[in-house]
């Protein structure tokens, strides 16, 4: 019999202060439970398999492909003289505002780290190899991905320091979390560096009052939270909709998506993530969340309804 390791690693949803964060703004996330399952199988491979939500592919330890990079760096890293099988399962749709590049990062680091050494790995090492991922990936992303999906709960993160303030209770217990997977892709790190551009070719009063604005959001967002005033908070993810689309990271199907979404009945809906594409994540009543589940899924849009997601039953 072979030895298997399983692990698994959830998702996240920005609720507030995406691309301001990677520029000094805080910002808001929450862990959501749809995840990207693994398992390690201490057998000799040359390939691995991951699974998405429509298609499924090998991939060969041979290949320049960004996985099999970052787990041949693992390998050497810590001096593993082997190619294990890894089978990597996502139960959430990838490139689409999600956190998958960092819940796969970190699903992978505590794979291979638990297999070869026997061991959990500590958070830090986890945030030390899982960040080095999210470089290859996206670039300088912020770190806000990859603290969400290993602490979980719903946290107050800013670049640089990490988590500033965490709830770890489900104050949307009873309202009903709708994300809304347009079906349009892009790369979260030229939108990161599109905004980027935008924002330094403003006057840098206005750069500076826009970021500032920004943070502003996420405290009374957050300070509404900390109070169980949704519908405040509501309000500061309505405003947080506007400025993103006004920085640009909004497409014609994002913003039809968030309307239709309002019109239905909804609290509030908003792009998460870097934007120009991906899903949409909303609020909205449990009496009527059934139904606009139904109407987007006609439509042909998937549609997921998780809750927030505290890690208290990891494998």
């Amino acid at each position: 019999m072979y030895k298997v390791i399983s692990h698994r690693v959830p998702a996240k949803v920005i609720l507030l202060g995406e691309h301001f964060v990677v520029h000094g703004s805080r910002a808001i996330s929450a862990s959501v439970d749809l995840f990207v399952e693994g398992r390690l199988i201490d057998k000799e491979s040359d390939y691995i398999l991951l699974k998405y939500l429509e298609h499924s592919e090998k991939i060969s330890y041979d290949s320049e492909n960004a996985i099999i990079k970052f787990i041949r760096y693992l390998l050497n890293s810590w001096r593993v003289n082997t190619t294990p099988m890894i089978e990597i399962e996502f139960n959430f749709p990838t490139s689409a505002g999600l956190g998958s590049s960092a819940a796969l990062g970190a699903l992978i680091v505590y794979l291979i780290y638990r297999w070869w050494f026997g061991k959990d790995p500590e958070k830090n090492l986890i945030y030390s190899y899982g960040g080095k991922f999210e470089e290859m990936i996206h670039g300088t992303p912020s770190g806000i991905d990859l603290t969400t999906v290993v602490e979980g709960g719903i946290i107050l993160f800013k670049k640089g320091s990490g988590v500033l303030d965490k709830i770890d209770e489900d104050i949307f217990k009873d309202v009903s979390i709708i994300i809304i997977d347009s079906k349009l892709r892009r790369s979260t790190g030229q939108l990161v560096s599109k905004v980027t551009r935008y924002l330094k070719e403003l006057d840098g009063d206005i750069r500076n009052s826009l970021i500032s604005i920004v943070d502003e959001i996420v405290s009374y967002g957050w300070k509404s939270l900390k109070n169980t005033e949704l519908k405040s908070f509501y309000s500061a993810m309505s405003a947080n909709h506007y400025l993103l689309k006004y920085i640009g990271v909004y497409r014609e199907r994002l913003d039809e998506i968030v309307h239709s979404f309002m019109n239905k009945g909804g609290y509030v809906a908003k792009v998460t993530g870097a934007g120009g594409g991906g899903c949409i994540v909303g609020f909205a009543d449990t009496n009527i969340s059934n139904k606009l589940i139904d109407s987007f899924r006609k439509q042909g849009y998937p549609v997921f309804a998780p809750k927030i997601y505290f890690g208290r039953d990891i494998s």
